[in-house]
């Protein structure tokens, strides 16, 4: 009986072994497997037999063998072990195992063995471990939030979770968490504790946006949206506030400047005197103020755009209607600004309105309206008008009192210019009565007074010969210097003088010479010019007789003659002399002569300046020297260019003078 007995207890804790969700079984003293239940089977794939007697070394292998063994030490050292861990089946199935190790003793409390039991808490360990990273998520969103949060917990109103803008507001340190807020704030901000307070009591939200928060040591007003939110446990009751303020000075701060701007900005529009509009772009109805009506002559302030474009003069009305709908194109700046007539709907009197718009664009560039403002400038324009009439009559007297002050002033320069000039001239007369005409004079005494020795030894008549040379030389420069003296009180009566046709007399006046040479000449289109005809035909005279002189025998003599038309700006980077008002002709004249070096440019236009011999080239050496008295009788500017053996060009710049002009 008593082995039945014992036989049904064994059953039943088998049954009891086998009914348990737990793994369980028995190690003996030599941590042999003695028992174990059906999980124990299914979670290690053997059946009630394979296992016994086996070590637990011998069963799990060395590995895990490693991570088993310094808890079974404790077990068998006399201690319970309890541990979790993350172990494998031979199923193949990982799970979280919470694992309790049981010492089993004598009566001498000696260590026989041990009960072992496992249980599966996969559920409750991922449960778990999915609580924590929520919560560090949670922590994290906490700490990155821009906003300032904190729980209030129980009526001490314990601060936990703070993140770091709240710490940083309160500005007590990180120790702050787990202490009271009534504490911390210690009474500097009583109505925010209070607020706090009232919540926790009432379980009421509490939201307030724009307002000041907890008092910090910012000397600049600050503004929050602030929002404390009661928090229930499972029976309904507030076990926390939840605290949550986000800074909003920067929005407040720029609402007031907006709000600021637009009271200025009517302010302005009531001082200006503006009417303002709106319209919207689909349905074409307007919106306008009291004021822009009653400039229009509207009845109403709420009008179709086509009442108030049907107002516009039509001259205008093209003109403001593709600028108006031009601000409207997508792509555009949405600008709009116009400046028209409009026949008042009223008085039916003219009005000129100065208007500007600004387009406003949807997120995808589509028009949605167009506002902006119109201001009445009638009496602005007629003034602008007299204005502008009577600064055209003054400027126009000012020009002609301008004129005479500039033609008074260019004709004292001109005079002073041909005085400084005369006195150049003067001397070089001087040099000429004690240098040129000295010199045939002393010839003329020399053979005079070797004609009249007896024993002279020299041919009478060869004597007579040279003192008639010198004497008709002297008649020669005589006759020059008076022709000169003569253009120094230019003549005053100027005519329309056609150059072309005084080139092409001059041309046929060389007509042997030209045979002779074989000479050719290119001549383009000159121009008539206001002057002394007989002084024109000698200028172009005395340059043709030196380019058809002073030639290469080996080269056919080409001349050319052009001309163009230029600013008296243009004229007066070559020559310090005052210069009259106008346009002036260019006329250039190059040939392929002999040339001259550049040394010489200036020396050629003084009187009897010869760079020739005598016996080379004939002639006094007045000819240039004329040419240039010529050219400043005509107020002009006279220069030359050339390169020794490449030939020379004169630049003759004369002034256009009006062909009413008669006199210089």
């Amino acid at each position: 009986m008593a082995q039945k007995a014992m036989e049904d207890s064994e059953a039943h804790l088998q049954l009891l072994r086998d009914t348990v969700p737990a793994m369980i079984f028995y190690l003996d003293e030599e941590q042999r497997y003695q028992t174990y239940n059906s999980v124990f089977m299914e979670w290690f794939s053997v059946n009630e037999h394979e296992a016994i007697g086996k070590s637990v070394r011998e069963f799990l292998g060395e590995a895990a063998y490693a991570k088993t063994l310094p808890h079974l030490e404790v077990a068998y050292g006399g201690e319970q072990e309890k541990y979790e861990m993350f172990a494998p089946s031979r199923m193949g199935v990982t799970r979280w195992l919470s694992i309790v190790y049981t010492p089993h003793k004598n009566n001498e409390g000696k260590v026989i063995g041990l009960i072992v039991h496992a249980t599966d808490i996969t559920q409750s360990k991922l449960t778990e471990i999915a609580l924590r990273e929520s919560e560090s998520k949670l922590r994290s969103v906490l700490a990155a939030a821009p906003v300032s949060i904190s729980l209030f917990v129980g009526e001490d109103l314990i601060i936990e979770n703070a993140n770091e803008p709240f710490i940083k507001k309160i500005n007590k340190g990180d120790s702050i968490e787990q202490q009271s807020l009534i504490t911390v704030l210690e009474g500097s901000s009583p109505e925010f504790i209070k607020a706090v307070q009232e919540v926790y009591r009432s379980g009421e939200h509490l939201a307030a946006n724009g307002v000041a928060d907890i008092h910090t040591t910012e000397e600049t007003p600050q503004y929050h949206n602030i929002s404390l939110t009661p928090l229930m446990d499972s029976k309904g009751e507030v076990y926390a506030v939840l605290y949550v303020s986000s800074d909003v000075t920067t929005e407040i701060n720029a609402i007031k400047k907006i709000e600021q701007a637009e009271e200025a900005l009517r302010s302005a529009v009531e001082l200006a005197q503006l009417g303002t509009w709106s319209m919207d772009v689909n349905t074409r109805m307007s919106t306008v103020s009291e004021r822009h009506a009653e400039m229009f002559g509207l009845n109403g302030t709420h009008v179709s755009s086509q009442d108030i474009q049907a107002l516009i003069k039509p001259s205008d009305h093209k003109r403001v209607t593709e600028a108006f709908f031009a601000a409207q194109q997508v792509g555009s700046s949405g600008k709009y600004e116009a400046e028209y007539r409009i026949i008042h709907g009223e008085s039916g009197k003219e009005k000129v309105i100065h208007a500007v718009g600004q387009t406003y664009f949807d997120i995808e560039g589509k028009p949605l309206t167009i506002s902006g403002t119109a201001q009445d400038i009638t009496i602005q324009r007629e003034l602008q008008l007299e204005l502008e009439i009577e600064v055209a009559l003054r400027t126009r007297e000012l020009e002609t009192v301008l004129q005479e002050l500039q033609a008074s002033n260019l004709d004292l320069e001109q005079t002073n210019y041909a005085l400084k000039h005369s006195n150049e001239e003067l001397a070089q007369f001087a040099y000429v009565a004690s240098h040129d005409l000295q010199e045939p004079l002393r010839k003329i005494r020399i053979f005079a007074g070797l004609l009249q020795e007896e024993n002279s030894g020299r041919n009478p008549k060869t004597l007579v010969e040279k003192i008639a040379f010198s004497a008709a030389r002297m008649s020669q420069l005589i006759s020059d210097l008076l022709s000169f003296s003569r253009l120094i009180q230019p003549e005053k009566s100027l005519q329309p003088v056609d150059l072309n046709k005084v080139i092409e007399n001059i041309w046929t006046d060389f007509e042997l010479a030209i045979e002779e040479k074989k000479a050719v000449i290119e001549m383009g289109k000159l121009p008539v010019v206001q002057a002394v005809g007989l002084q024109m035909n000698q200028l172009f005279y005395n340059l043709m007789s030196n380019s058809l002189k002073f030639t290469n025998p080996e080269v056919i003599p080409q001349i050319k003659v052009s001309s163009t038309l230029v600013s008296r700006q243009y004229v007066a980077q070559f020559t310090d002399s005052p210069l009259v008002l106008g346009e002036y002709h260019h006329i250039s004249f190059t040939d392929n002569g002999i040339g001259f070096k550049e040394d010489y440019k200036n020396k050629i236009f003084e009187i009897f300046k010869r760079l020739h011999g005598q016996n080379i080239f004939p002639g006094s050496g007045i000819g240039l020297a004329l040419c240039r008295r010529i050219v400043m009788n005509h107020q002009g500017v006279l220069f030359a260019e050339s390169q020794l053996g490449e030939g020379c060009t004169f630049h003759i710049f004369l002034p256009d003078f009006p062909k009413d002009r008669n006199s210089i």
